[in-house]
């Protein structure tokens, strides 16, 4: 969405089916019983919605201590954190490619306080939205001056 030119694009297709490859392997739910890959996907599509362990459990009619405790066993985290994650993946993408508010961000991923959002970015990722968005602008800049300067 933010290339330019044909050359941008070009340049991206080895990355897209890289990052689609890792994609696939990430979220091959082949390995996972019925109620846990239910779950994944689940999440996957509506994290912008208010989700909990309670909610999810009840949902696919399962008691909250046997789903989380299956949720961790086979997925290596807790339903909590899984649904972090996925916000936060979100919320990275949106901080790249759109001039979205983070407040908007937030809400656009299911955080309904934007300073929850900071804090729950930063523990995630090691540092605030605003700080990788300035980074994004920064490498972006160098990027500009090496395509438009290219013997430095």
């Amino acid at each position: 969405e933010s290339a330019e030119n044909p050359e941008q694009v070009t340049a991206l297709i080895p990355k897209m089916i890289r990052h689609y490859c890792l994609l696939v392997q990430q979220h091959s739910l082949a390995r996972y019983s019925g109620t846990v890959r239910d779950c994944l996907n689940y999440i996957d599509f509506h994290y912008m919605e208010i989700l909990s362990l309670e909610s999810l459990a009840a949902r696919f009619s399962v008691n909250k201590n046997y789903l989380s405790a299956r949720f961790h066993k086979e997925v290596g985290t807790t339903v909590t954190d899984y649904i972090n994650q996925t916000r936060i993946n979100r919320a990275t993408g949106l901080l790249r490619h759109t001039a979205l508010s983070v407040q908007q961000i937030a809400e656009q991923c299911g955080f309904a306080d934007a300073n929850y959002f900071t804090r729950t970015y930063k523990k995630i990722q090691g540092f605030t939205p605003n700080e990788y968005r300035k980074s994004i602008q920064r490498n972006g800049k160098k990027e500009e001056h090496r395509e438009n300067h290219p013997s430095q």
